[in-house]
């Protein structure tokens, strides 16, 4: 059985330590001594600046004057950009990173942590993104999406379908109507129009929830931002060998401590991605010092490639194995907040920094959190189950939870065991009935026969109920298990932010965020 890289590193596992720069609760002060040796364009602190000018909150403006005091350290996230914010982990990753650089500026006050999320707009899986998640009252998921296109541009490049204002109007008519609908849908018709660059809406929403706690924006795919990564652009092309000969061997270290690999190299993929209008966003190959794209003309010497990307830097699309080495490369990140996939193919990571001259950062796990909400609560106590032994398998936690209906069974078998007593009881009276005085067994027969029709009807009406209360009790069952375990996943990865700013508007954020210590990374249950 392969072991789990994260589960490893969250309980501090000293055999985990050595696939990463720092373990897991870290001297903060050395992390950001490395982080601060390296150089980096003091531009693209500038740009991040101006992504993020317009805010009006007040605690936004505070970590806009960190990052112009100097030496500001980075606390950064990020996520594929899920329509209305979706699923709820995206959250989560949001408000550990607030968290932690909070508690830092507490307590190092001679240092400067600024949380940052990064906003990955160059994937093309338009699939993983189109589509969000809520639970119905009867429990079942329902899902709203846009349509898919063939295209693959970019999500940065997409613009918002017609039938966006559709879904919208469906989505309001099917949530429950609370003080908070009116704000909400406003903002989400306000923000989501027709035409409208999917990036911009996606942020736009992101403001209106962590404003207030001063999360700031960075949007990898601005025009500013490719200039200024030229020079990291060109480095990669001419150490790609080296690059992915360290992540290699990296992955076979983790292969020989009994790890799974997050991510399977490809021995031809440059794990660069080159993007055009018409084509969308294509990966480059590699192969004998040339670089190619797939069913095309298309080759280049390194040199070649590099003055292509030259005249154009925003042709240059990272993937999910350079990304993290851009990031540090682009910003002073001393942590990133980290999903358990993505810690797990970070661990991949670790020697490829050091050909860029990088220090890895930092990784905090993302907490993990699910959401109890009243009704389940109620079905929780009734049943007298917890939320933490509710299992992922539906069957397994429905035959576990079965126990409660014993006393039912018992029931049943003690009417049982009352008709085979009448019946001896019957036989026997009958027998001595016999010889005592023939004439008493017919009225004795009656009587008893009408006894046991009272007590089979009575019999009948108690099954009945039992019936009725077991049928309610597998529809809570199934109700607790759909909102726990969605879709068979915890509930962070399938539901929505988007139900929950309906129905409890900003506090549910509030009181998440209240519940979030990036130093215990272990699930918990929050009732809201």
């Amino acid at each position: 059985m392969q072991k789990d890289i994260f589960k490893d590193y969250i309980s501090f596992s000293p055999k985990i330590e050595k696939l990463f720069n720092f373990p897991l609760q870290p001297e903060w002060k050395e992390v950001c001594e490395k982080v601060h040796n390296e150089h980096r364009d003091p531009a693209i602190i500038e740009e991040l600046i101006n992504h993020n000018k317009s805010s009006r909150s007040k605690k936004v403006k505070t970590n806009l004057e960190r990052l112009k005091k100097g030496k500001a350290s980075i606390i950064i996230t990020g996520q594929q950009l899920g329509l209305f914010v979706s699923p709820l982990y995206t959250v989560y990753k949001a408000l550990t990173a607030i968290k932690l650089a909070e508690q830092l500026n507490t307590a190092l006050t001679d240092q400067n942590f600024v949380p940052v999320f990064w906003l990955e707009g160059e994937d093309h899986d338009f699939e993983e993104i189109n589509h969000f998640n809520i639970q119905e009252p009867k429990g079942n998921i329902r899902t709203y999406s846009l349509h898919e296109d063939e295209n693959r541009l970019p999500v940065a490049k997409r613009m918002l379908p017609p039938q966006i204002t559709d879904l919208i109007n469906n989505l309001k008519s099917d949530l429950q109507q609370t003080e908070f609908s009116e704000h909400l849908f406003d903002r989400l018709t306000e923000i989501y129009q027709p035409g409208s660059g999917w990036l911009d809406s996606f942020r736009q929403q992101m403001q209106c929830i962590f404003d207030s706690l001063g999360l700031l924006y960075f949007n990898p795919t601005s025009k500013r931002i490719k200039d200024l990564s030229l020079p990291f652009i060109n480095k990669l092309i001419d150490n790609n060998e080296s690059f992915l000969t360290k992540i290699n061997e990296q992955s076979e270290e983790i292969r020989q401590n009994g790890y799974a690999l997050q991510v399977q190299l490809q021995n031809d993929y440059s794990y660069i991605y080159l993007t055009d209008n018409k084509k969308g966003r294509q990966p480059v190959f590699r192969k004998n010092n040339k670089f190619y794209l797939k069913d095309t003309d298309d080759i280049w010497s390194a040199d070649q490639l590099k003055t292509t990307f030259s005249r154009n830097p925003a042709q240059y699309s990272s993937t999910v194995l350079v990304r993290p080495i851009w990031q540090s490369w682009l910003l002073p990140v001393v942590s990133y907040v980290a999903g358990p996939s993505e810690t797990a193919y970070w661990s991949q990571l670790l020697p490829a920094f050091k050909v860029f001259g990088l220090s890895m950062p930092h990784l905090t796990p993302r907490n993990s959190i699910t959401l109890i909400e009243n009704r389940i609560k109620r079905y929780l106590e009734k049943y007298g189950l917890s939320a933490d032994e509710i299992e992922p398998d539906f069957n397994r936690f429905l035959k576990h939870s079965i126990f409660k209906q014993q006393q039912f069974n018992d029931l049943k078998n003690s009417f049982k065991e009352i008709n085979k007593q009448l019946n001896l009881f019957q036989t026997q009276i009958d027998g001595e009935l016999n010889e005592l005085d023939p004439t008493l067994k017919t009225p004795f027969d009656k009587t008893l026969t009408s006894v046991k029709s009272t007590i089979n009807n009575f019999e009948k009406r108690i099954l009945k109920r039992i019936d009725e209360m077991n049928s309610t009790m597998s529809n809570h069952l199934d109700i607790i298990h759909k909102n726990i375990w969605p879709l068979g996943k915890r509930q962070e990865r399938i539901f929505s932010s988007v139900y929950f700013m309906n129905k409890y508007g900003q506090e549910w954020i509030n009181s998440v965020y209240k519940c979030i210590d990036p130093g215990k990374p272990q699930h918990r249950f929050l009732e809201i």
